[in-house]
């Protein structure tokens, strides 16, 4: 657990606060407005963002009205192969701030944990 709040931390911001209270929430359809806020925020982290495709996002709102959003991102990323997970936040108002992105095996596992204590399933 040490581990998984040390990396949150390093995501920086009111959301690495968030991250450390994920709460579970109920499913939410994100609009395309808000697809598109989410990948422009993501493709920023990656090393190919041309070359990024995402599969398997969903996102569920809290009780706080923040959105817990998960997915994963396939680009070419250095010694990453397939599609990476990721955690992210939403606020009202639409700010994106991605949380962990879930390269090499102990953040991919993070990522997954956290996005399953918000009620998503990768």
């Amino acid at each position: 657990m040490r581990q998984l709040l040390a990396a949150i931390v390093l995501a920086g911001g009111t959301m690495a606060s968030y991250a450390g209270d994920i709460e579970n929430g109920a499913f939410y359809p994100l609009s395309h407005a808000e697809v598109e806020t989410m990948e422009a925020a993501v493709r920023q982290v990656v090393n190919d963002p041309l070359s990024a495709e995402f599969t398997g996002v969903q996102a569920t709102r809290t009780s706080k009205g923040l959105l817990n959003v998960c997915g994963f991102v396939g680009a070419k990323n250095k010694g990453d192969v397939g599609a990476t997970p990721f955690i992210g936040a939403m606020e009202p108002g639409g700010r994106f701030k991605l949380v962990l992105l879930g390269q090499g095996e102990n953040k991919r596992a993070q990522v997954i944990e956290l996005c399953q204590r918000g009620g998503i399933v990768l």
